[in-house]
């Protein structure tokens, strides 16, 4: 095999993507169909994997560019990789272009055929349904990021722990608790819905889970009970720390001295 020669086809239906492939971006397509169509053809060529499966060429890189092609009715110009392309390799050539994005990686390892990151995918859209049909939200989209959480139960971030473990970008991450567990801590969240459309974004729930992991005396009932009584001492906070504070001062307002409870970040 020639990895130095450039191939040309119209043959479209000789391609197919890698399981691992992102999902195709319409606006990236549009783009480039835009282009395209002001006489600046796609002179670069697409990358594919110099085994074929089931008698297609799998496109390694330059998903985007063949779509548009075909769209367009051009022809394909494609050259072999010296190697099989793996996941590493495809996000490596990616992220050169446009960086993976958690989803993305998500997307890829569920397609591989990881059961925990399939099971998180259904579980993210099941989120986004219920989140949709609940007046109190606005319309918003909660992150894949914060969903992971809630199947999780605490505050760990499923990109930066350092052993590596649980981790989503390294294809080791853990859907942790059952399903049912999961849509227990999602109810426990949405509660607060009704004074904030914040309730289900990653700091919140990481402050939150913080909270009842390492604050001595926390009570999630009894912080829901004062934002429905005093709605207007909850707000939206960007930062951990700036929760903590709304949370401890809301959380003692209008108590006795004695019922009142002061938070650490962590315990010593």
């Amino acid at each position: 095999m020639n990895y130095n020669q450039i191939f040309e086809t119209v043959d479209y239906k000789d391609f197919d993507w890698t399981e691992i492939n992102r999902e195709i971006q319409q606006p990236q397509v549009k783009k480039l169909e835009a282009d395209i169509e002001n006489g600046f053809d796609i002179q670069m060529p697409i990358l594919v994997n110099p085994q074929r499966v089931n008698g297609k060429l799998q496109v390694a890189d330059g998903q985007h560019r063949l779509t548009a092609l075909r769209n367009k009715k051009r022809p394909v110009r494609y050259i072999f990789a010296t190697q099989q392309m793996n996941l590493k390799d495809i996000t490596r050539i990616n992220s050169a272009q446009r960086p993976w994005q958690t989803i993305d990686y998500i997307k890829a390892y569920a397609k591989g055929g990881n059961k925990d990151y399939q099971r998180l995918l259904d579980f993210y859209e099941e989120v986004q349904d219920r989140v949709q049909s609940t007046r109190a939200f606005k319309p918003t989209k909660v992150s894949i990021r914060s969903v992971s959480y809630l199947t999780q139960g605490n505050a760990s971030n499923p990109n930066t722990e350092k052993s590596k473990k649980y981790n989503i970008k390294a294809g080791t991450w853990e859907f942790r608790l059952t399903d049912d567990e999961a849509r227990k801590n999602l109810n426990m969240f949405m509660q607060f819905a009704s004074v904030t459309d914040s309730c289900l974004t990653e700091t919140f729930i990481q402050t939150i889970f913080s909270m009842m992991t390492n604050q001595d005396g926390f009570d999630v009932k009894r912080l829901l009970k004062q934002a429905l009584n005093y709605p207007h001492m909850f707000y939206s906070c960007d930062r951990t720390q700036d929760y903590m504070r709304m949370i401890e001062e809301l959380y003692n307002f209008r108590k006795a001295e004695k019922n009142r409870v002061f938070f650490r970040f962590r315990k010593n």
